[in-house]
């Protein structure tokens, strides 16, 4: 019984990692690429639930290997809001945290890394647009997923609802629809992995998932980029 957590930004991966310290008990696979996607079948458990962290698949990855058609197959999909992702990015990868933004040449960046692209500027809203320009294909995969979202195999989560809330019916609905529902624990592990339980935020996060209107907080040519490029990602994820 495969549980394929679909997940495209830090914030989402550092909470389904968190929620699996949090219950080591449940079956988890840690990591698994598009270009691993031909795995995922060997990691299934009949009668067991396995819960499977995929790292940034788009739609096409799932039909190509036939996801789909797994009877028991569910799918959560870990959404934001594409300009509180911006914003949340740039303040980040300014940071240097991350190894592959440090030093992984970018040809639609002119050819230096994302992190080397965001420190050439003290300009705002130049850093978003580069933000913008760097993540736009991952919110293509993302956007891909938009149509399945009423599905039976498939439950939309908002990273903004998801660290807001401390409901307990909220992470028992998760629980449910992930078939751990007769595990407390793990209902317990989704809540307490939320900042929303946390008395400080979670060393990575940048906060910017409190931002209550995250389009208004761009910078305004960031905004005119946005209006181009990423509004299409907004509309067919209902932001």
């Amino acid at each position: 019984m495969l549980n394929f957590f679909i997940l495209f930004h830090k914030c989402g991966n550092s909470y389904v990692k968190a929620v699996h310290k949090h219950d080591r008990k449940t079956r988890f696979v840690m990591s698994v690429r598009p270009g691993e996607a031909d795995t995922l079948l060997g990691h299934d458990e009949p009668g067991t639930p396995v819960n499977v962290r995929c790292r940034n698949f788009g739609l096409n990855v799932v039909e190509q290997h036939n996801l789909l058609s797994v009877d028991d197959a569910r799918f959560l999909v870990f959404t934001r809001h594409p300009a509180s992702f911006i914003l949340s990015a740039v303040k980040y990868h300014l940071r240097g945290s991350e190894e592959w933004a440090v030093n992984r040449p970018e040809p639609h960046l002119g050819g230096v890394s994302f992190t080397t692209a965001l420190n050439a500027t003290d300009d705002e809203a130049e850093r978003q647009i580069i933000a913008m320009t760097q993540f736009e294909s991952l919110y293509e995969r993302q956007a891909s997923f938009a149509e399945c979202f009423a599905g039976e195999k498939f439950m939309r989560v908002r990273c903004e609802e998801l660290f807001a809330t401390a409901d307990p019916e909220y992470f028992e609905r998760i629980a449910e629809f992930l078939r751990l529902d007769d595990r407390p624990k793990f209902a317990r592990a989704l809540r307490k992995a939320s900042p929303s339980s946390m008395r400080w935020l979670p060393g990575h996060s940048t906060g910017a998932f409190q931002e209550r209107d995250p389009y208004a907080a761009l910078a305004p040519r960031a905004k005119d980029h946005y209006d181009r490029h990423f509004r299409r990602f907004a509309d067919r994820l209902g932001y």
